[in-house]
Order: structure tokens, then sequence, then C-alpha cells
């Protein structure tokens, strides 16, 4: 038998913070940090961010970047310095931009297609002599008398005519079909799913999460500005910034963001532990088998037991998953902690109505059927490339002109931005358009016609 106690002084109860999005519990959590630094006199070294999976830290990672946050990502890369990230981002970038030549030689041969270093460097060779770029050589070697085999001039080609594929659907498709088509027929998402060891599974979660956030840009901007569709290019220019590695001075104090996984035998002054989402944390798996719901519970204590002074649990309403937007339930590690512990903030935020079937998965990396084993079915992790028309779910209707009961100074509650006040409306019919100043998101100019809302 043990006694465990603490010569601690009573703390307070831990917040439970519900946001509508996983953009909004992002801003939550900033605003916290900047609380704790301001008014607690913690150290952005004494704060740590803990996540389940890995893909987890990109909306995090934008959100500090923009408000100048220093972070570290503990044990691993940032987001968009991981490898498959970079990959795919070069590929997007090729096709925007044939003369990238950076990103031209990062996926010549990516996924491996028999293009070898001497090829490479003959194509180089080439291009600094005609002082032309890569692309326009390796598009036109007869005409620069490129001195390949002619098996490596045909892989070249190839690779060339499938860029030149990609660039005919740039106005054609929206940036996210045009990202899943690049995936596909490059081989990238066959290479990415070629085992199904962690490090594949994480990868897959990385790509998908990058897929959510295409998809993300898109629909604020159909809802902002009324543009169906936001080519690649857009898309490109808007994360460019973001590829960049971190300049930042060591010696700077940076809050640290780490899986749970990393964080054993680590402590912190101040823990978020983000995503307590159901099928996120627990995974989905979990329910199938006691003993992963076991596991994933005492990676749960050690969570909680990383924080020192405070502790925070996060979860959001809705994620982007396989470029749709899914609705999440609050994990059920958040019921089997006695309430007498918690400060739920449902009373300032509201409850939404997370009940009812959840959106099938069709994207490029959809879950397989459940497999049968010895001790049941289960959903496996492991995923197969199917290729689908990935739309938004249907709205109920498209309004057309404003409602009558939205004026200047109500408030509304928007699917992914949370709660808002209308600061000004403007136009008609399907023109009109209502600046709206959210908690949390800040100002947002909203077509009305594509504005998910309900009036509060």
């Amino acid at each position: 038998a043990k006694n465990v106690y603490s010569d601690n002084a009573v703390g307070s109860p831990i917040p439970v913070i519900s946001s509508y999005s996983d953009k909004e519990e992002s801003l939550k959590v900033l605003a916290e940090i900047r609380r704790l630094h301001r008014k607690e006199n913690v150290g952005y070294d004494g704060i740590a961010l803990l996540y389940r999976t890995n893909a987890q830290s990109r909306s995090f990672e934008e959100t500090f970047r923009k408000a100048d946050i220093p972070y570290r990502i503990y044990g691993g890369l940032s987001f968009y310095q991981r490898k498959e990230i970079k990959d795919l981002i070069a590929y997007f970038r090729v096709v925007c931009n044939p003369d990238d030549e950076e990103a031209f030689l990062r996926v010549l041969n990516y996924p491996a297609r028999g293009i070898g270093d001497t090829t490479k460097s003959r194509l180089v060779y080439a291009a600094r002599e005609h002082d032309v770029s890569l692309w326009t050589v390796a598009s036109r070697q007869a005409e620069y008398a490129v001195s390949l085999a002619k098996a490596a001039q045909t892989k070249v080609s190839a690779f060339c005519d499938m860029i030149a594929s990609f660039r005919e659907r740039l106005h054609e498709k929206s940036g996210y079909d045009l990202a899943i088509d690049i995936l596909r027929e490059t081989g990238m998402a066959a290479e990415v799913q070629s085992d199904h060891s962690p490090e594949s599974i994480s990868r897959q979660e990385n790509i998908e999460e990058l897929l959510g956030a295409i998809k993300a840009v898109e629909n604020e901007m159909l809802e902002e500005n009324g543009n169906e569709q936001v080519s690649l290019q857009e898309y490109v220019s808007q994360v460019s910034l973001l590829t960049d590695a971190d300049k930042q001075d060591d010696d700077v104090p940076k809050v640290t963001l780490m899986t749970i996984h990393s964080a054993k035998g680590l402590e912190f002054d101040a823990v978020f532990v983000t995503g307590m989402e159901d099928e996120l944390f627990p995974g989905s798996n979990a329910r199938c088998y006691p003993k992963e719901m076991e596991e994933e519970r005492r990676l749960f204590y050690v969570a909680v037991t990383r924080a020192k002074r405070f502790c925070y649990l996060t979860y959001a309403k809705s994620r982007y998953r396989y470029g749709k937007m899914e609705f999440c339930n609050p994990s059920i590690f958040l019921d089997e902690i006695d309430e007498c512990y918690l400060q739920r903030d449902s009373k300032r935020y509201g409850q939404m109505n997370t009940s009812g079937p959840r959106p099938i998965p069709t994207g490029i990396f959809s879950p397989k059927e459940p497999e049968r084993r010895q001790d049941g079915p289960v959903p496996s992790r492991f995923r197969r490339v199917v290729h689908a028309e990935t739309q938004m779910p249907v709205r109920e209707s498209r309004r057309t002109s404003v409602p009558d009961s939205l004026e200047v100074g109500r408030k509304i509650e928007h699917e992914r931005f949370g709660i808002g006040k209308v600061i000004s409306i403007e136009g008609t019919g399907e023109n009109a358009k209502a600046c709206v100043e959210f908690e949390m998101a800040g100002r947002k100019n909203l077509l009305l016609k594509f504005a998910r809302y309900k009036l509060i």
C-alpha cells in the first residue's frame, strides 16, 4: 500500500476548454498561454502542449507563428519540416511553378521512378550551360541535346508529362481536388502506406492533416468572398512562409509541443492536454480492445501528471478529416474525472449537439472495413487508397437573403469560428455580407448565403 500525497496547497479545478474547431482550440490555448505568461509569471519554457498524434501540431504551430509565440517541437520536427509534408508541398510548388528548381529536384525521383543522380547531374549541367531552368531542359531534351540514356530520357519525359497534366488542371479543379490527384497519381499515396508501421501511420495522418487544412482554407474563402474554388496556387502562396525552418535564437525560452509518449518523465509548470476527443484520444481501436483502452488511459494519466501548477484539458467540436468537417464528441476520459475537480466552460460557450451518425470518410486515406480477428472485429488503424469526389456535407439550405432577425448587435454561433457579434451588414439578396467580431477568431466578413451560422 502507498500513501499518495502532496505537500502543495489545494490547487484550482482543472479547466475543460471546449472549442468549435481545431482552429479555435489553438486560439483559446494561445490566449491562456499569454495570460499565464503575463499574470502568473510562467515562462514560455515552463509551458507544454501535449497531443496524441503528431499531426495535431499543425494548427498550434500556425497560430503561434502568426502570434509570434516562440515554440519548439520536442523529439520531432515541425509539421512543415516533416518529409512527407515537404515532399507533397514540393509537388505543389512544381505544379504551380515548374521553374522552382529546388522543388523540381526534390520530387524528380520521388517516389522512386529510376531517375538516378547521374541523370540529375546531366540535367543540371545542361541547364547551367544554356542558362535555362531544369524544367526547360527536362521537358525539351532534344532541343538542348541532353546526354541521357534512352531509358532515362523516357523516365524524365514521363515525369514532365505528368507535371504538365497537373498544370492543365490548375484552373479547372479546386486546390483540394488537385492535391488529391497529385497524391494519388504521383504514387505518393501508395508509397506512404507501403507498410503498417507506426511511422507509416503517422505519415498518413500528417498528409490527411495537410489536406484538411487546404479544405478549411477553401471553405473560409467561400464564406468570406463567395470564391467557390480556391486554386492550388492560392494555397501555396499562403503556406510558403510556414515551410521555412525556424530561425529563432536557441536561447529564447520556447513553449514545448510534443506527443504524450514523448512527455514521459518530464514536468512543466503548465500543461495543455489537447484534442480530448472520442476516436482521437482514446483512439477508435481502444473501444474494441480493453487492453488498448487501458493503455490509452495510462497515457492520459501520464499527460495530466506532467503538470506541476496548471493543467488544462481542451477539445474541439469539429475537425477536418478526409476532406470533410466531422463533428467530434468529447473524450470519455473527461467523464471519468470527478466533476468536483473540473471547471467546464459549457455555460459560457454553449454545447453543440454532436449526436447522430458521423460522415462516412471518403478521402485519400479512408479507413478499411473492420477486420476479423480471433477476439472479434476491430476497425483497422491502417488505411487504403480510395479516390472519391470529396464534397462538404450538404447544407440544409442556402440563404438568399438576410434573415429578418439578423441585425447589427445580434450574436451568432458559427460552425467553426464560434460566438460572434454582428458589427455591420451591407448588401442585399445573394450579395448580403455581415462583418462579425468573433470572441476568438477576430473580425470576419461573411457572405451570408454561404455562412454557416445560427442566431443565438
